[in-house]
């Protein structure tokens, strides 16, 4: 994958977070988990730093519980996924639906004003998921707290490709644990319902 090219804003917001980050008291993210972050999602080594940092400290999100992990170790593993890169990718949805608002322009066109964050920070990450040519409309807008924040115009269809980008991601660990789940059915239904002896996912 090529280097992506960052304007001035960009790196400059991306020396602040560095800035913080070296002055925290906390260790930094695990250097395995980053690249884990880099390779699944397609992040920048900044991008994954930084928003792995994020969703540690996020104490609203999503978790598995530890019997859920316990049953999808194996194909978490076998698909390359960590319980906290699934749990990531689990939240990005929500993020979604969280960061969105329909609306239509002046001459009754349907758009989704998305706001800037999490995975997609960058306008540029928008448009290299959505298959964007042409740079979306940003406006700087007010949030609900008060806060100063960065929305993108980004029409319907696009707006698919993104929510698909992560539906992508999903499908091999969801068709995994499919297989898995109908596999210990069948042994179960062939002892006579006592127990199944099928521990790591099939192939």
């Amino acid at each position: 994958m090529p280097s992506r090219v960052y304007s001035t804003d960009e790196w400059i917001a991306i020396e602040e977070l560095l800035r913080l980050a070296s002055n925290s008291q906390k260790p930094g993210p695990d250097s395995a988990e980053v690249q884990r972050w880099r390779r699944l999602f397609e992040y920048s080594h900044f991008e994954a730093i930084y928003l792995l940092q994020e969703f540690l400290k996020d104490v609203t999100r999503y978790r598995m519980t530890d019997s859920e992990y316990e049953l999808m170790a194996a194909i978490l593993a076998a698909n390359g996924h960590s319980r906290l890169s699934w749990e990531h990718l689990n939240s990005l949805k929500h993020m979604l639906d969280a960061h969105t608002r329909p609306t239509t322009d002046r001459w009754g066109n349907s758009w989704t004003l998305l706001r800037l964050g999490g995975f997609l920070t960058f306008v540029e990450r928008v448009m290299e998921i959505a298959k964007l040519k042409v740079k979306p409309i940003c406006e700087q807008m007010v949030g609900g707290n008060g806060e100063a924040i960065t929305v993108a115009w980004v029409d319907n269809y696009s707006m698919g490709k993104i929510y698909e980008w992560v539906d992508q991601r999903m499908v091999p660990v969801r068709d995994a644990a499919s297989r898995l789940k109908k596999a210990k059915q069948a042994a179960e239904d062939s002892n006579g319902g006592v127990g199944t002896s099928v521990d790591n996912p099939p192939h």
